[in-house]
């Protein structure tokens, strides 16, 4: 009787799997919504390593057709987090054109269209979709948006040319409402006509009320280094046109930098590296890159710094940029007991997933105080030993992508090891190609180590439909996306969330 009970009472009953993964390995679907927010987070219709922009394009297409039929609100809180929180443009963009018809369009339309380039975005797809630049309800919101938001930094950046809509084409295209009231001297005031839309339109504008779409039309016109200099410092002209009138001159290079927010600042220090002006800006660049809270009120995401770190030679640049990544990840909230994190390296992470996914495996276990460990897989695991004084970006450098996928074998070694851990982290494409199934080997060292483990499966990748665990399986989290939301929903999980659908359907992510 004890033989017996010892081969059948103690069996692992792991669920039959539903579909297969890109590699045909067996893999599980999970419920819609979680595709939904997959695709919104993770999905920006380019190539990846197994799909072509073009399938992907269409998976997205039907998703969003099928969520705007089905479930309209959750849609509707959805856009807006991966606009806002998830830092993702194309996708979110996408679902907004696709929910225009339902009256929730107009309550989310101004949570997900933040900027001229979002809206002009907007109507290329409204076009191709219906061939057209949209319906009423369509051109009533826009232009009541544009309308409410023009300011002369809009008309400077997005007036020129563009491969898209310019915003003089999206005012032609949305007809919005715009003027100034204006009193006639017997306290009856009426409408007149903005310069600024005037100026917008290519009309005769009067530019004495407006200092920074002056100082643009002298910038324009200077012929030389001095003019162009004077144009930028006096009218603080955005980076994003002075830069345009600036070629390769260190002078009017020069008079930029100091108008540059920290993200334009990161994303052009290999210019101004190139041109021999760092030094002098040097008070100014590590004083950004390396002030806590400017880091973090940016929400730049840790692998921008980590892709400009790349770009430069400069030792004081890469040393201040290695404190940015640090200090982006500060505010995360702190990992409560022994954590797990396991990060997969293999060919199909190659590029910037595995960068990305390197840069959270290490800063997790720093925020979890290097109780835990971080292994790294492929077709075999190495264990990485994580500094509490390297830098998070030294130590991230170090791992690169390699091999094939065989996700069990790092929980194998937790179990082998009977290392009892409370938190399971696996930052992943999902992609198995070798090896048990990832969710028997979880099975098994639940039941054999530690049966309340939490599992959370970060996924990086677009690939819909193929999950490692089904969700039936309790004690399985799914996260979607590369932003510091990770350890937001890890620790909303903690407090009763159970995933992160059920976060945002509560409006708790």
């Amino acid at each position: 009787m004890n033989r017996v009970r010892r081969v059948f009472g103690n069996r692992i009953q792991v669920p039959a799997s539903t579909t297969v993964n890109r590699e045909g390995y067996p893999a599980y679907e999970r419920p819609i919504e979680e595709q939904y927010v997959q695709t919104l987070l993770t999905n920006t219709l380019g190539n990846t390593f197994y799909a072509m922009g073009e399938e992907l394009l269409k998976e997205a297409a039907a998703l969003h057709d099928r969520m705007v039929a089905e479930d309209p609100e959750f849609v509707a809180r959805a856009l807006p987090y991966a606009r806002q929180k998830g830092y993702m443009r194309t996708q979110p963009i996408f679902g907004l054109a696709k929910l225009a018809q339902h009256p929730l369009f107009e309550e989310v339309f101004g949570r997900v269209i933040l900027t001229p380039k979002d809206l002009s975005d907007f109507a290329v797809i409204v076009k191709a979709l219906r061939g057209g630049e949209g319906g009423r309800r369509i051109k009533r919101v826009a232009g009541r948006w544009l309308a409410s938001n023009l300011n002369e930094y809009w008309a400077i950046k997005y007036g020129g040319k563009a491969a898209g809509y310019t915003l003089r084409d999206l005012f032609r295209v949305y007809h919005p409402v715009y003027s100034e009231p204006r009193s006639n001297g017997n306290g009856v005031f009426r409408g007149v006509r903005s310069p600024l839309v005037d100026y917008v339109l290519g009309r005769d504008a009067d530019l004495s009320a407006l200092p920074q779409v002056a100082a643009f039309e002298r910038l324009k016109r200077a012929e030389t280094d001095q003019e162009k200099v004077a144009a930028i410092t006096e009218g603080r002209l955005p980076h994003e046109v002075a830069s345009a009138f600036a070629g390769k001159s260190p002078a009017v290079w020069s008079a930029i930098v100091p108008q540059m927010p920290i993200l334009a600042l990161v994303r052009h220090l290999a210019t101004i590296e190139r041109l021999g002006i760092a030094d002098q800006h040097r008070e100014y660049i590590e004083g950004k890159l390396t002030n806590p809270e400017a880091v973090q009120n940016s929400k730049i995401l840790p692998f921008t710094f980590a892709k400009a770190f790349q770009r430069v030679s400069t030792p004081w640049i890469q040393d201040a940029l290695r404190a940015a990544v640090d200090l982006s990840f500060t505010n995360l909230p702190e990992l409560p007991g022994r954590v797990a994190v396991l990060v997969d390296r293999s060919g199909s992470m190659e590029g910037n997933p595995v960068q990305v996914a390197a840069l959270f495996g290490v800063a997790l276990m720093r925020k979890a105080n290097l109780n835990g460990r971080l292994l790294l897989f492929d077709h075999e695991v190495q264990e990485f030993h994580v500094s509490g004084r390297d830098s998070i970006l030294s130590q991230a450098e170090r791992i690169t992508a390699r091999g094939g996928t065989d996700l069990e074998k790092p929980v194998r070694v937790l179990l082998e090891d009977r290392d009892r851990v409370d938190t399971i982290i696996v930052i992943t494409d999902e992609q198995q190609n070798a090896g048990s199934p990832f969710l028997r080997r979880l099975l098994e060292y639940r039941q054999k180590v530690n049966p309340a483990v939490k599992t959370f499966v970060v996924n990086v990748a677009p690939y819909l439909r193929a999950s490692v665990a089904p969700p039936e399986v309790d004690g399985v989290y799914y996260i979607y996306g590369w932003s510091e939301r990770v350890l937001d929903i890890i620790a909303l999980v903690s407090r009763g969330f159970g995933s992160m659908v059920e976060a945002l359907r509560r409006g708790a992510a």
